[in-house]
């Protein structure tokens, strides 16, 4: 859930983080991803242990005018970290360049761990290597129609750009 508005990170962290509310609540994140990892190493099941960290959104901080996250798909809330730590430390330092997706999160822990994936599972295990150029994800936005009354927001980011359905040309 963290690091989400209202942003109150201890004072030490805020400290820690130059000032910063919001960087000193992803600093709080770290530090507690750091403790699991170090459980894990403790307990000896480290190397074994596929590590997913991924978010949920991005935040915008006056970006486009839009503060937080919510009612509109700028790239500043769509792009999120997704982080695979696989076991033995396979593949170590790889980064996918193309597009992926969070949906390619759970065909990704299938292959890891050995699993089948299920053929109507949406997304793609990123261990198969690079995805297609022409790979693309869909995306959306209806927090401004249930909140506002605005038409909803979905489209397509592929590596030639993204292309937003709305009710207005731009």
């Amino acid at each position: 859930w963290d690091a989400h508005a209202p942003y109150a990170p201890p004072p030490a962290l805020k400290s820690r983080a130059g000032g910063n509310d919001y960087l000193g609540e992803v600093l709080a994140c770290d530090l507690a991803v750091g403790r699991i990892l170090a459980a894990l190493r403790e307990d000896g099941s480290f190397d074994s242990t596929l590590v997913v960290v991924v978010a949920d959104h991005g935040e915008a901080f006056a970006e486009h005018g839009e503060v937080s996250h919510g009612p509109f798909v700028w790239n500043t809330t769509m792009r999120v970290p997704l982080i695979l730590r696989l076991p033995g430390g396979a593949r170590g330092g790889s980064r996918v360049a193309s597009v992926a997706s969070v949906a390619d999160v759970c065909p990704t822990a299938l292959e890891a761990m050995g699993l089948e994936s299920s053929e109507t599972l949406d997304g793609q295990s990123l261990l198969e290597g690079e995805p297609r150029d022409t790979r693309g994800a869909y995306f959306e936005s209806y927090h401004g129609f249930l909140n506002f009354g605005w038409h909803p927001l979905a489209g397509w980011v592929d590596g030639q750009g993204k292309s937003i359905h709305s009710s207005r040309e731009r």
